[in-house]
């Protein structure tokens, strides 16, 4: 019988061996490192037990027996931590620790039992039973010991089991009824050991064996560590996201360590009971949320259903930090915000300075039309015009700078309409036929007469787009010819491309220099150029208005030979799509004669509201022909007493006043009564932003007139809105 149970257990020291070995060529997970403890534990029992069996005597049993104890005090622990994880269900970290305590106190009973006697004590050497051996004396920590490795049994069995039971996963059903199987095994050879069947051996190290062989076997050839099990323990377990996982009734399933350290109350939570943290429950009853703040930080809650056959089964729950996110968003509406004052701060000085620079300007440009006007001398007139040219070219300066940073911060809109073409290129051409004559440059006209009579589109930004190309060429282009070109390609039934180009016999551009040529207050060629005034503004500007139509520019140019310039702009084609422009020479350019005023309004009387003398001298003077009665205010305070005194039939009204502008002046009158209530209010103002118009029409003035203003403007603008029975026609 002797060398039967001696084979039987070098058979289970081989079998513990050959379960190590089989592990080793798994896949390695978190959870199957407990099996393989688990595997070296028997192991060591196994092979202790065996040198047991060998011993002459009781020193070498007792030296066997601390040798096999330190894999006995601990095999159960692992076996049943690896089962509780392999069967999804969460073991206290307490009772881990304890576990292994208790494994500790025992191997260090066992190795000073000469001195100890908790485990067991005075051995005693026997040959009576089946085999030799000692017959010691039990301890409390012993009988202690036994009775938690034999809880440790049921709760293996009872945890498959119920694993078995619940999982509807046909392929996990079999893999829990196989554990089932390895954890009954060895305790039936425990049984036997304890009831002494085997008078002097214990089979508890050989059941173990074959237990743990079982369910290796089914790692090897069943593939129990699938991807499942992985996924479970390498992914799920290490997310930094933190996961929970809810039963259908929102009882607590499981949870990552993420999920650990964000609620410790999970620790504590029995499997289906509810988390006794308000904050998780707020978050489950709202199914998730935004923004949420746990511990100073931010989360995004996923809450996601979780369903088996189209029924739920239970929930998930997923915390994406996103604090860090956050910040970076919040330091980036920071910097927006700031970047957003600083550009109205920035558009706020330029339309400023724009309104100081324009009203001298306005002083300048009119008074050299009355100069213009009244001047019997043409050395005076050329001198006027001269002046007043000047002043026009600074006049399109500040325009550009307003373009541009009005551009720049994205508040630049079209203001779409019908416009005729043969008005808009004569126009043009008329204006530039000066230009021509001046500097004995050829200006060439070459308009396709198929070009529709009426196109549909921004005209004031095309013909700024035209001016600055048309500016260019014959800024830089000294002898030779500017070609002005137009065409229409026609891309369907009502719209189609309006092709305009413009080229020139000038310096040309660099091949190198193309690239930086749209660039902002870029002029290329400095020092050959620095006598051609100019700010780099322009082209700058003509490529992000094209591109504002959804248009492009293309350039062609060759150094020392010239430049061609082609802007290709979509615009719709409105009324009678066969009517064209026709013949350009039929609108042959000439120069245009100062229109005199046509008419006069001695009764009629109009009130002039600016701070400025010199502005209120200069619309005085542009007005003398008109024979109208003026009054003068300088303020919105005179403004109001004069409206109160008597009836106006026309008032001009500044828009910056001190303490009281103009726009306030309006709304103040609104709201009183006075003699001027049907009087039509018109804004006089330096303001020139392109939305200024429809600003000023909101605030409820009846029209708008842009410093600096002309005899022809302000004339046109009072024989408007007069009434007709005041007015004498010439």
């Amino acid at each position: 019988m002797y060398n039967v149970l001696l084979i039987a257990q070098i058979m289970a020291v081989v079998l513990s061996f050959i379960c190590i070995v089989m592990l080793m060529t798994q896949q390695n997970t978190g959870i199957s490192k407990y099996m393989m403890l688990t595997c070296i534990c028997s192991f060591i029992q196994n092979t202790g037990y065996l040198l047991a069996m060998c011993s002459n005597n009781s020193s070498e049993y007792m030296m066997a027996t601390r040798f096999e104890h330190i894999g006995t005090s601990f095999v159960l622990t692992c076996m049943m931590i690896f089962v509780f994880k392999y069967c999804k269900i969460r073991l206290h970290n307490g009772v881990k620790w304890g576990l292994f305590i208790l494994g500790i106190a025992c191997v260090i009973s066992v190795w000073t039992y000469t001195v100890n006697p908790l485990y067991f004590s005075n051995p005693v050497w026997t040959y009576d039973g089946v085999i030799p051996h000692v017959i010691l004396t039990k301890g409390p920590l012993y009988i202690i010991a036994s009775v938690i490795f034999f809880i440790e049994f049921l709760c293996c069995i009872v945890i498959s089991l119920i694993a078995s039971i619940r999982t509807s996963d046909a392929n996990m059903k079999r893999n829990y009824m196989i554990l089932t199987l390895a954890c009954g095994i060895p305790i039936v050879f425990h049984i036997v050991g304890i009831v002494g069947l085997l008078d002097g051996y214990d089979p508890s190290p050989i059941g173990g064996a074959i237990g743990i062989l079982s369910f290796v076997f089914a790692i090897a050839f069943r593939h129990v560590f699938d991807i499942v099990e992985m996924a479970h323990d390498e992914i799920l377990m290490d997310l930094e996201e933190a996961v929970i996982i809810l039963d259908y009734r929102n009882g607590y399933q499981e949870a990552n360590n993420s999920a650990f350290d964000l609620f410790p109350e999970l620790m504590k939570t029995p499997c289906g009971e509810l988390v006794k943290n308000d904050t998780l429950n707020e978050i489950i009853k709202r199914r998730g949320g935004h923004d949420i703040v746990i511990n100073n930080h931010y989360y995004d809650v996923h809450f996601k259903d979780v369903t088996s056959n189209k029924v739920l089964i239970g929930h998930t729950l997923t915390f994406f930090d996103i604090t860090e996110a956050k910040q970076q968003l919040d330091s980036m509406t920071y910097l927006r915000e700031a970047a957003d004052a600083a550009n109205q701060a920035k558009s706020t000085f330029l339309a400023s300075v724009s309104h100081e620079i324009r009203t001298p300007i306005n002083v300048v440009v009119g008074m050299a039309d009355v100069i213009m006007r009244d001047a019997r001398d043409d050395k005076m007139k050329g001198y006027a015009e001269n002046i007043q040219e000047a002043a026009r070219s600074l006049l399109v300066l500040i325009n550009d700078i307003l373009d541009f940073s009005k551009i720049e911060s994205g508040k630049t809109t079209l203001v779409n309409g019908d416009y005729e073409t043969s008005k808009f290129f004569y126009e043009i051409v008329n204006t530039y036929q000066h230009r021509s004559d001046d500097k004995n440059v050829k200006f060439e006209i070459k308009i396709d007469e198929n070009i529709p009579a009426v196109l549909y589109g921004d005209e004031t930004r095309i013909r700024q787009i035209m001016t600055n190309l048309l500016s260019n060429a014959f800024k830089y282009t000294n002898e030779g010819s500017v070609v002005l070109r137009a065409a229409f390609e026609w891309m369907g039934d009502q719209k189609g491309n309006l092709i305009l180009s413009v080229e020139d016999s000038g310096i040309g551009i660099k091949k190198e220099d193309l690239d930086k040529l749209f660039e902002v207050f870029m002029r290329l060629d400095e020092r050959i150029n620095r006598a051609i005034e100019g700010t780099g503004l322009g082209l700058n500007i003509t490529k992000q208005l094209i591109e504002l139509m959804n248009g492009e520019i293309k350039v062609y140019s060759e150094y020392g030979k010239g430049s061609v310039f082609t802007a290709i702009i979509p615009q719709d084609v409105h009324g009678d799509t066969k009517k064209v422009i026709g013949n350009v020479n039929d609108y042959t350019p000439a120069r245009v004669e100062r229109r005199k005023v046509a008419y006069t309004a001695p009764n009629a009387s109009v009130l002039i509201v600016d701070d400025s003398k010199t502005n209120l001298i200069v619309a005085k003077a542009l007005l003398r022909d008109t024979k109208v009665k003026i009054k003068t205010a300088a303020s919105g305070f005179e403004c109001i007493d004069d409206v109160k005194a008597e009836h106006y039939d026309v008032i001009f009204l500044d828009h910056r006043m001190p303490e009281m502008d103009g726009v306030e002046t309006l709304h103040k009158m609104q709201d009183m009564d006075h003699r001027c209530k049907d009087t039509p209010i018109i804004m006089l103002t330096a303001n020139a932003v392109s939305d200024a118009r429809d600003y000023y029409l909101k605030e409820g003035f009846t029209d708008f007139i842009s410093k600096p203003i002309c005899e022809e403007t302000i004339t046109g603008m009072l024989e408007k809105y007069l009434p007709d029975s005041l007015i004498e026609r010439q």
